[in-house]
């Protein structure tokens, strides 16, 4: 670990994680919404482009690639915050890295819109993106956090309903389990330096409402994991989600499907976001580094 990262995790701690204990779903949001769309300059070669997806509003980032892949991203925040906005400078820099255009949206957010809306919304983007043109040979999908249990319960559905599937993917510190998180079910729910149990049974109701947290299309974990695309997951070692990435791990290999787990040593959930800390460009190379080696597969 980088000394940022050292520091990052003991503020996050006593910052973030200890005074997030207790509260209530509203309590929650009121706190992430004030960090949620923070305003960044945009670097001088990106270019962004609003786009409607049906009712969703959409945003392609371009790096000036000179390909014509695309990444489709799915943000995280725990299915009731944040917003492409949030996560505009990762977009950027993957499509940096990976030499592709990236497709962020903002599906509708739990608890006014709750299972099955975010889950109907994702799907929904990635059938236009086929409709107007683009070869799932040439598509990856990534998601992060709560975005990495959507893209995994999307294309679970994506394979089920017989659409062509997307060429890799990559899941980021994903939540692909809503059931109740306590230190049985989560081994690392003492170490994590920024989640607490807590935090997720608020949210997770607040998602799954009146159905199951063990249906598949809300926890992906519970699902069939057979016929997936390869599939690259990240996770910080002393996550509380890490129980959620090898869980999906051994159930990609129990079905004979191409899954790489890395587990990075103390990072931090979604480090990928922080961008002052060394450790988010590398996590983002390499996820680029991956999806360019399944791009270029023929």
């Amino acid at each position: 670990m980088s000394i940022r990262s050292t520091i990052l995790t003991f503020l996050y701690r006593q910052f973030v994680r200890n005074r997030s204990a207790g509260l209530s779903v509203e309590e929650i949001l009121v706190k992430v919404n004030k960090v949620a769309d923070r305003v960044r300059p945009i670097p001088p070669n990106i270019q962004l482009t609003p786009v409607n997806i049906g009712a969703l509003p959409g945003e392609w980032t371009d790096a000036g690639g000179t390909t014509d892949d695309v990444v489709f991203y799915i943000h995280g925040g725990g299915y009731c915050t944040m917003t492409l906005k949030s996560f505009r400078h990762v977009a950027w820099s993957m499509a940096e890295k990976i030499n592709a255009r990236v497709l962020s949206f903002d599906y509708r957010l739990a608890p006014e819109h709750p299972f099955p809306a975010a889950f109907d919304d994702a799907l929904a983007v990635y059938r236009w993106l086929l409709e107007t043109g683009v070869s799932p040979e040439k598509m990856v999908v990534v998601g992060d956090s709560a975005g990495g249990g959507l893209a995994l319960a999307m294309l679970l559905a994506v394979r089920d309903s017989g659409l062509p599937l997307p060429r890799c993917a990559t899941l980021v510190s994903p939540w692909a389990d809503l059931t109740l998180a306590t230190s049985e079910t989560r081994p690392n729910a003492t170490r994590d330096s920024m989640i607490h149990c807590d935090v997720l049974n608020a949210l997770a109701p607040a998602y799954y409402g009146e159905y199951s947290p063990r249906d598949p299309r809300i926890s992906p974990v519970f699902g069939d994991l057979h016929g997936l695309p390869p599939i690259l997951i990240q996770v910080g070692s002393n996550e509380v989600l890490r129980h959620d990435a090898e869980a999906i791990a051994r159930g990609i290999e129990a079905s004979a499907g191409s899954v790489q787990l890395e587990v990075w040593k103390g990072m931090p959930h979604v480090w990928h976001a922080i961008d002052f800390i060394p450790e988010s460009a590398k996590a983002i190379s390499q996820l680029a580094r991956f999806s360019r080696a399944n791009l270029a597969r023929n």
